[in-house]
């Protein structure tokens, strides 16, 4: 399961450079999802507007939608996109200047983003404090 949601959020990490710049690199998340729904080559229609109801709290969800958000996460926390309300995303510098062809998500991503992500920091935090007992 997982490695298929990280494999998703890779993907979805380059479509959302494309879709950017494809909008001149001043967007909402709801116009990049908006462009990757109607531009898409990987996504489909179908797939991003797919729902599912939660088995814990009957509350009908947007799966594609999770995993959007934590791919903008990660180009966020690795220097892709600036943001500063969450909501409005515009390319960086380094966004800009990306070369899509040579992207992988992995290594010019998670490979910054994993060690700055908030669940990862109050990991490493617990265990610190255990080593110190």
């Amino acid at each position: 399961m997982a490695n298929r949601q990280i494999e998703i959020e890779n993907k979805a990490m380059k479509e959302i450079l494309i879709a950017m710049h494809n909008l001149g690199g001043q967007v909402t998340r709801k116009q990049v999802l908006q462009e990757l729904r109607d531009n898409s080559d990987v996504f489909s229609e179908k797939e991003i507007d797919a729902t599912r109801t939660s088995k814990k709290s009957g509350k009908i969800y947007h799966p594609f939608q999770w995993k959007f958000n934590f791919a903008v996460k990660h180009l966020i926390l690795a220097g892709f996109i600036d943001t500063e309300n969450g909501h409005d995303l515009e390319l960086s510098k380094k966004g800009r200047n990306v070369d899509i062809n040579k992207f992988d998500a992995n290594k010019d991503v998670r490979s910054i983003s994993e060690a700055k992500f908030p669940h990862h920091k109050a990991k490493n935090e617990v265990v610190i404090e255990k080593n110190r007992r």
